[in-house]
């Protein structure tokens, strides 16, 4: 009698440990599955922010590249006026110095 108690309790142990066996696999199983999919819902998150910072930081570089290229052009524009200015105040000045040094020497 013994001998069958002892070999029921055996193979009924043994179903026992091999049920938790499966089910412990499984739940392994799940939780790589879902460890998984999480990842790739985080790098494919990751990859849509990088895209996203990457693309405005390409818009502000190029706002501040036109716009320092429109404030080089009106400042240029603005120091050839000036050397215009300059430059016709200058022959003026020169035309009148040279009218009242013949007058000069006319006289």
């Amino acid at each position: 009698v013994g001998v069958r108690v002892l070999l029921v309790l055996f193979v009924v142990g043994v179903q026992v440990l091999l049920v938790l066996f499966v089910v412990w696999v499984r739940v392994l199983l799940v939780l790589f599955v879902v460890g998984v999919r999480v990842l790739l819902v985080l790098f494919a998150v990751g990859v849509q922010v990088l895209l996203v910072l990457f693309a405005v930081g390409v818009w502000v570089l190029l706002v501040h590249f036109v716009v320092g290229v429109r404030v080089l052009l009106v400042l240029f524009v603005v120091w050839v006026r000036v050397l215009l200015v300059l430059f016709a105040v200058g022959v003026q000045v020169l035309l009148v110095l040279f009218a009242v040094g013949v007058r000069v020497l006319l006289v």
